[in-house]
């Protein structure tokens, strides 16, 4: 029954690429990480960012402990919003919020 404004974001590109296509009104981003579980073109896809040429999400979201991962600098510096994920300790993602355009955490307020 919600109503509100949302956003979605996946580690599966075809799903970002589907809300591309289908929703054209949600904000979408695609997670990623250097280390992801499984093994294939797909995982290395995903962690190169490359799937992004087809999903052109709104954002990334990427692992913060591979912040100076090459292929995540690279969409940075072409532009791409790059929010960091997932940020337990507020201390540590005060300090990390030179490398991100945003922060994904989880179990502070990040205002107090």
């Amino acid at each position: 029954d919600y109503k509100g404004k949302y956003f979605v974001q996946s580690f599966y590109p075809p799903a970002v690429f589907w809300y591309r296509r289908h929703r054209k009104d949600i904000m979408r981003g695609q997670l990623a990480s250097w280390k992801l579980e499984g093994k294939g073109l797909e995982v290395t896809a995903v962690g190169t960012l490359l799937c992004n040429l087809l999903a052109r999400p709104d954002f990334v979201a990427y692992d913060y402990n591979f912040k100076n991962n090459f292929f995540l600098r690279l969409c940075a510096l072409f532009g791409a919003h790059v929010a960091g994920w997932t940020f337990k300790d507020k201390e540590f993602a005060k300090q990390s919020e030179k490398d991100f355009s945003t922060i994904i955490f989880e179990g502070f307020d990040p205002q107090n």
